[in-house]
């Protein structure tokens, strides 16, 4: 079993350009953990995510865990949601993560099963000729094309 066998095929993508609020409200309405970013020919640049948002509305220091106690701020939900709202108009190709491993369409399902354990991100995956994202392969349907149907 190969990724092309149970991979998301053809996922919505973000652009670099797009904005953290637009991204916010994609991932938010669609309930999804994170998306692929695309460029206008269709190849990955990168994924942006659900714990990327997080990570911008904590303080500086903490996501590295430099600073390990956080009851020097307030929790006020109001203060967070500010703090979005002055982050909405950034753009997320800053903010991707490009380092993460892709897989072809031809790798194989345990291949991809390490690679999510590992990074704990969905992985895109990629024509190895040209780069272009094919499909989106996700804890889910890595986990149900492993089950398989009921025996």
């Amino acid at each position: 079993m190969t990724c092309r066998d149970f991979m998301i095929r053809n996922p919505p993508t973000l652009a670099a350009d797009t904005t953290v609020g637009e991204a916010v409200r994609l991932l938010t309405g669609q309930r999804l953990f994170a998306l692929p970013v695309a460029d206008a020919a269709g190849s990955y640049v990168g994924l942006f995510g659900v714990y990327d948002v997080i990570g911008l509305l904590l303080p500086t220091g903490t996501v590295d865990g430099l600073v390990p106690d956080l009851g020097f701020m307030a929790d006020d939900p109001g203060e967070i949601r500010d703090r979005l709202a002055e982050k909405a108009g950034q753009p997320i190709g800053p903010l991707l993560h490009d380092d993460l491993p892709t897989l072809n369409p031809e790798s194989p399902i345990i291949e991809a099963l390490f690679l999510l354990h590992k990074h704990r991100h969905p992985l895109a995956v990629v024509e190895p000729v040209d780069g272009r994202l094919v499909g989106l392969v996700t804890q889910w349907v890595a986990l149900a094309g492993v089950q398989g149907p009921p025996r």
